[in-house]
């Protein structure tokens, strides 16, 4: 898999009052590096309405909003951990929510790499230990070298 994570495309202890505040904060900052079409933001928001993407780990919640490849320029991960939990309505219950303390936004190109991305985020929402050291984080080269094993092997 290519390089998809990028030190520009991490951001921690940022404010962001609800899903759709993170949302589009990680939207914006991928537009503005020309990871993303205008558009993105929109339509993400819009299938994070449908399709909800929180996930409770084991001491932890993350969320991984993603839309169609249509508005991908060049696939990349965008990483925010925020300064406190923001409450993403859980993937395939939007009746429960997940306070989300890792946020995994994914600019793709086809299914492929979603099926693959989401497996690998899958891993890493059972690995508690790699979580904690993620959230402890507060460098991004840190991070960068943290996730570029299992994100983009």
């Amino acid at each position: 898999m290519r390089k998809l994570l990028d030190e520009d495309l991490i951001e921690l202890g940022i404010d962001l009052p609800d899903w759709e505040a993170a949302v589009g904060y990680g939207s914006e900052l991928l537009q503005r590096k020309g990871y993303v079409k205008e558009g993105y933001k929109e339509r993400l928001i819009e299938r994070e309405k449908t399709y909800p993407t929180g996930l409770q780990g084991k001491s932890i919640g993350i969320a991984v909003p993603h839309t169609s490849a249509d508005y991908t320029i060049r696939p990349s991960i965008c990483i925010l951990i925020p300064i406190r939990p923001v409450r993403f309505h859980a993937m395939g219950e939007k009746d429960l929510t997940v306070d989300v303390q890792l946020i995994i936004q994914l600019a793709i190109e086809g299914d492929g790499m979603q099926l693959k991305l989401l497996r690998s985020i899958m891993q890493l929402l059972r690995d508690d230990e790699m979580l904690q050291r993620l959230l402890k984080s507060r460098d991004k080269k840190e991070l960068l070298e943290l996730l570029t094993p299992v994100l983009e092997d």
